[in-house]
C-alpha cells in the first residue's frame, strides 16, 4: 500500500486523541520500565532525566504502549530489553510507523513540552508527545520532525521552566501526523 494511502488511513493520529491502557497493559509497562531502569543503571548508561529515573522509565514504557495501541500496532521492540543510546546510534525510536521512526516522549504535566536531551537524532524521523491524564489514560498532543526539534534555537531552559537545558517544543508548536509527514516529505 503506498505511503499516501496509509497516511490517509491514520485518522486516529490527530492532536488530542485519547487512549486508555487496561490494568494488564499498565502492569506490563511497569515491568518493562523497571527492567529497563535496572538494566541501564547496572550498565552505567547515563540518564539525563530531571526526575527519579525509575518513575520516568515506567511512564515512558506506558506512553510507548499507549501510542502503539493508538496506532493499532504491536510494539515489536517494546519487550526487548537492551540499552539504547541516541549518541551511539543505537536508539532509532520506539515504533516504525509507515516507514518513519517515531520516538515517543511523555509528561504528566497537562501543558508539558516535548523534550529531547540529545542532539543526536539521526535515526529518528518524528517525535510524538503523549500526556498522561490520570492513572490509565494518555492524550496524543502532536508530532514534530526530529530535525526541527534538535536545533540550536530550541535548546535551553524554556524561560526557566526546565532544570536542565534540553531541546523543547511547546504543545502549540506540534502538529498532526498528516502534517508531520508532509513536512518530512518536503525536507527529503
Amino acid at each position: 500500500m503506498p505511503t499516501r494511502q496509509r497516511i490517509q488511513d491514520r485518522s486516529e493520529l490527530v492532536r488530542d486523541a485519547l487512549v486508555t491502557l487496561t490494568p494488564a497493559e499498565l502492569k506490563i509497562s511497569s515491568f518493562i520500565g523497571k527492567s529497563r531502569n535496572k538494566q541501564n543503571r547496572s550498565l552505567g548508561v547515563f540518564d539525563a532525566a530531571v526526575a527519579e529515573t525509575g518513575k520516568i522509565d515506567i511512564l515512558g514504557a506506558e506512553a510507548e504502549l499507549a501510542f502503539a495501541k493508538l496506532c493499532n500496532m504491536y510494539p515489536i521492540d517494546f519487550m526487548i530489553l537492551r540499552p539504547q543510546s541516541k549518541a551511539k546510534g543505537t536508539d532509532s525510536g520506539d515504533l516504525v510507523l509507515d516507514g518513519f521512526n517515531v520516538d515517543v516522549k511523555t509528561t504528566t504535566h497537562q501543558n508539558g513540552m516535548l523534550l529531547c536531551t540529545s542532539k543526536h537524532v539521526n535515526g529518528i524521523d518524528l517525535f510524538a508527545l503523549m500526556v498522561k491524564k490520570g492513572e490509565d489514560t494518555f492524550q496524543l498532543k502532536g508530532f514534530m520532525v526530529a530535525a526541527e526539534l534538535a536545533v540550536e534555537e530550541k535548546f535551553g531552559r524554556a524561560d526557566g521552566k526546565l532544570r536542565r537545558p534540553a531541546y523543547f517544543a511547546k504543545q502549540n508548536e506540534l502538529y498532526s501526523y498528516k502534517d508531520a509527514v508532509k513536512k518530512l516529505k518536503k525536507s527529503a
